[in-house]
């Protein structure tokens, strides 16, 4: 019988070293992917801090390599812990980069951006039924989240359905907007970020709605996106948490029964008059630090639209608040 390769045997052979960086969010820390066979690529950054930035130098010099000697920046998607460091990093390597198209409309706008940003994650907290107490302290810890990254630029877009440094590229909006799946084929591994992970369940977060328009349903999009990769075909995958894995469908299979499991618990709260996402939140994370409260809250959230998306529960605006209640 023919001998297979284990995955780190496969990682080697495609050039493909995997260089963990610290983060100060729950999820711990991000994988971050140095690409050695071709120009030597970096797929996704860290967020921005010293120690973030030496575990980054310090793994590429394992490897005989220097931050300026990067030649491309891959991008997965538009979240600090994933691309907090690509100005910088750009800026002493001259390196190319790629990402999504919000992404790169993320880096043009720049401070104005920030600021809507700010005031839609401010706004939210009030929709949601958080006490205000709570709000005052959780709205004072944004400006920390926000030195997390650096001023940057994308030089190059991701555009779905095309084909770009012969990567596949798909869109998979749902842990964020900009999520981006990148399938090489010949060399059978794709690039999945926090699209699909096996040590947690990605987390749908909370999108701002762009130019007025109604918030989307981020869990909704994911579980969408969960079923379209379904049925890509996946290879061996390289995460942004976590270790590499060769079983995407079936990695698939348990976020998507974790995901309907938790819609139930969800769906008992609610009848039980837990009927704000705050409430639910709380229960759910009783806790969770006041500084990561929009996490609990997009899970919340993002369960209850679901929900609402099968016919099972109802919206309804009370005093400013969201409620929900089963039909």
């Amino acid at each position: 019988m023919p001998v297979v390769a284990t995955i780190p045997e496969r990682l080697q052979e495609l050039g493909i070293v995997t260089i963990p960086l610290p983060t100060n969010f729950p999820v711990g820390p991000v994988n971050v992917y140095l690409l050695k066979n071709g120009p030597l690529t970096l797929v996704d950054t860290g967020v921005t801090s010293d120690e973030s930035y030496e575990a980054l130098a310090s793994g590429m010099r394992a490897e005989g390599y220097a931050v300026a000697d990067l030649e491309r920046i891959i991008i997965t998607h538009g979240h600090r812990d994933h691309m907090g460091q690509l100005g910088p990093l750009m800026k002493e390597s001259g390196a190319e980069s790629y990402g999504h198209p919000l992404i790169r409309a993320q880096g043009v706008a720049g401070v104005d951006d920030t600021l809507a940003r700010r005031k839609f994650y401010v706004g939210i907290l009030d929709e949601f039924g958080v006490p205000e107490e709570i709000c005052g302290n959780a709205n004072s810890l944004y400006t920390k989240f926000k030195r997390m990254t650096e001023p940057f630029e994308v030089t190059h877009s991701l555009n779905d359905d095309e084909t770009v440094l012969d990567y596949e590229i798909y869109d998979m909006p749902g842990h964020s907007p900009s999520d981006t799946l990148l399938i090489d084929r010949a060399r059978e591994f794709s690039i999945v970020g926090d699209h699909i992970l096996t040590t947690i369940i990605p987390n749908p977060m909370l999108r701002r709605p762009e130019n007025g328009a109604v918030r989307e349903k981020a869990l909704v999009d994911y579980i969408a996106s969960l079923k379209k990769s379904r049925e890509l075909d996946l290879n061996l995958c390289l995460p942004g948490h976590g270790p590499p894995f060769d079983n995407p469908g079936e990695v698939i299979d348990k976020i998507l029964a974790k995901l309907e499991k938790r819609s139930e618990t969800i769906f008992k709260l609610v009848a039980k008059g837990k009927n704000t996402p705050y409430r639910v939140s709380k229960r759910l994370f009783p806790k969770l630090q006041i500084q990561h409260i929009h996490l609990g809250l997009s899970i919340a959230v993002g369960h209850m639209e679901a929900l609402e998306e099968e016919g099972r529960l109802r919206s309804y605006v009370d005093n400013g608040v969201l409620h929900f209640t089963p039909v």
